[in-house]
């Protein structure tokens, strides 16, 4: 949208434009399967090619080498020469519109469109590092933000769950770093000697280069990367690159070459500077940094849930939909509790990542995601955020009033801290969390090195959305038997309101209150809760045979709603179900939900049934 480059322009520090969409490559879902190969003999005759991109959805990359002088492009990237890839880049767009129509004419098609991008939503600040054993006495790191929203209050009730999973689709995290490697989940299927901690499994000679568990996804122990070796400075960017570390790939080559890309390469792009996998990880330790590990912070579910980590942004902290959209059913396939994006677009949505929440959330999860960054020029809550089925959050300053930054709209559900900053140029109020070094750092400060692990104080949307992320974390752990539904209402219903009295479009329903939120879920749990929560499905993901234990008769739903089998369980209390309907015919690859009837209300289980 030509809207793209004013808004961005109005972003200190950042180039006044940034791609809508990626070169050579339209998404798309198709008819059927005869449809799609029909798609893939028409990409052979016109020098195309077709990869899914997905493992249940069905989501497509027909894609192809643009028009464009990619000699040019590399050395407008070396000069530093923004103008020109604008340039080159507005030049080949019509090309991806014309391909678009030419799918949609076909007539194979369920929809196409571009490969639209997102991009992390915090506002850049001066780097200031500091060692986590002697932090500067003259501008000591804080978090006020903790404290405005209540989390020693509720950290006398909850701490964390380490049952309970918080998914952070970024730019990646550092896994290994010391305030954050504890709350680190590892994939018990993955973890095949049951080492249980990072230390014993992160190393390259536990990778085995099998998918264990069979959830399609080869040696994900700790999270998965859908970027692999992109650096945000290509011309035209593959859509299949993935590997197994969400991580600064720093103890050797996995595939990418040396030095790694994640860690960015020190050239500045459209978002400014690189940040390699340094947001994420900023992200990771507002939501759930270690607590009570004599260490600098503590995040607010840090006392016990564990951080999934899922990189689906470049070191320039931009994200395609589809790589959202694969972040997002990985989320949903491992179990994810809650689901953090701290990323948004510039349009009101697109049918890849709505395919891709609707799964999710079908499948139980909490969607949160950061309103946007572009207050006061847009209003409007960026997307996903502004799905329906996504908890929209805002950023507040210490003061409780909203952010300059921060976007807002009818569809804002709540604020929480993000920090303070001028459009002029000047922070006031930061974030204090956890970082790691990229290129571009390490290339400013000789003294640092990529993959250092260190803090560092920003702000934005980005941060106010791990805040809220962390506290339904908290939510979940007092009470793990709540709906994403129910969930939404305790954070809405336990808000410190701001502003005019109810909700209002600048800080929705208020600022999330963490004591308030646990204490919230206790009373839902005593009215709401079923005596022991017994269904259970083993192994889940399956893909022959999946044993559902359950107290009386089982349903199985499709994402859509629609009963597909009714099971009855044999005197030991369980059945086991081969992932076909009542006519014996076998069921496609997707998320089903089992049902069973207590005596306090239904209690359900999502299953992935993987072919």
């Amino acid at each position: 949208m030509a809207v793209s480059a004013a808004l961005a322009m109005m972003i200190p520090g950042q180039f006044p434009f940034r791609p809508e969409f990626a070169l050579g490559q339209v998404v798309f879902s198709p008819a059927d399967g005869e449809a799609l190969r029909e798609i893939e003999t028409i990409a052979v005759e016109n020098n195309a090619k077709v990869h899914k991109v997905t493992r249940i959805l069905e989501i497509y990359v027909y894609y192809w080498e643009p028009s464009i002088d990619e000699a040019l492009w590399n050395d407008a990237v070396r000069m530093g020469d923004l103008e020109t890839r604008k340039r080159i880049h507005l030049s080949a767009e019509p090309e991806v519109h014309e391909r678009v129509r030419m799918l949609e004419n076909t007539g194979l098609v369920q929809w196409a469109c571009p490969n639209f991008y997102s991009y992390i939503q915090y506002t850049p600040d001066d780097p200031f590092f500091i060692d986590s054993s002697s932090p500067t006495p003259t501008n000591p790191p804080n978090q006020w933000d903790k404290h405005i929203i209540q989390c020693p209050q509720a950290w006398d009730i909850q701490k964390g769950d380490p049952n309970i999973l918080i998914a952070i689709l970024d730019s990646g995290v550092d896994v290994d770093h010391p305030d954050l490697a504890d709350n680190i989940w590892i994939n018990p299927g993955e973890d095949i000697d049951n080492l249980g901690t990072l230390a014993s499994v992160y190393d390259y000679d536990y990778i085995d280069g099998l998918d264990n568990e069979g959830n399609g996804f080869i040696d994900d122990l700790f999270g998965y990367d859908f970027v692999g070796g992109i650096t945000g400075d290509e011309a035209t960017t593959p859509p299949d690159q993935e590997d197994w570390n969400p991580d600064i790939h720093h103890m050797g080559d996995d595939g990418w070459g040396e030095p790694d890309p994640s860690a960015g390469n020190g050239v500045g792009g459209w978002m400014g500077t690189d940040v390699g996998v340094a947001h994420g990880t900023h992200c990771a330790g507002v939501a759930a940094a270690v607590m009570d590990n004599a260490l600098m912070f503590a995040g607010v579910a840090g006392g016990g849930c564990k951080i999934v980590p899922v990189r689906v942004a470049n070191p320039e902290g931009q994200a395609s939909v589809t790589a959202i959209a694969a972040g997002i059913e990985y989320a949903a396939i491992i179990g994810a509790d809650v689901i953090s994006m701290s990323l948004g677009g510039f349009g009101s949505g697109d049918p890849v990542q709505a395919a891709a929440i609707d799964l999710a959330f079908s499948a139980g999860a909490t969607l949160v995601a950061a309103s946007g960054n572009m207050a006061p020029l847009v209003t409007a809550v960026s997307y996903p955020a502004s799905d329906p089925d996504v908890i929209a959050v805002g950023s507040c300053n210490a003061a409780g009033g909203k952010s300059s930054y921060s976007q807002y709209g009818s569809n804002l559900d709540v604020v929480a801290p993000g920090g303070e900053s001028s459009w002029m140029g000047g922070t006031t109020e930061t974030i204090w969390s956890t970082w790691v070094v990229s290129v571009h750092e390490s290339n400013e400060d000789p003294s640092l090195s990529p993959a250092d692990h260190v803090y560092m104080s920003a702000e934005g949307t980005s941060m106010a959305c791990p805040q809220a992320a962390g506290v339904c974390g908290l939510i979940l752990s007092q009470n793990p038997s709540l709906t994403n539904v129910q969930v939404r209402d305790v954070i809405r219903s336990s808000a410190t309101d701001l502003g005019p009295s109810g909700f209002d479009n600048e800080t929705g329903y208020g600022m999330v209150n963490a004591y308030s939120a646990v204490l919230a879920s206790s009373i839902y749990e005593k009215a709401n809760r079923p005596e022991g929560m017994t269904i259970q499905a083993f192994p889940n993901p399956f893909n022959a045979a999946c044993r559902i234990t359950a107290p009386g008769e089982i349903e199985i739903f499709d994402v859509s709603g629609r009963l597909v089998r009714k099971l009855t369980p044999n005197s030991d209390s369980h059945v086991i179900w081969d992932g076909s309907d009542e006519n014996g015919k076998s069921l496609p690859s997707g998320l089903y939900l089992a049902r069973t009837s207590t005596p306090q209300g239904y209690e359900t289980k999502s299953i992935t049934l993987l072919r």
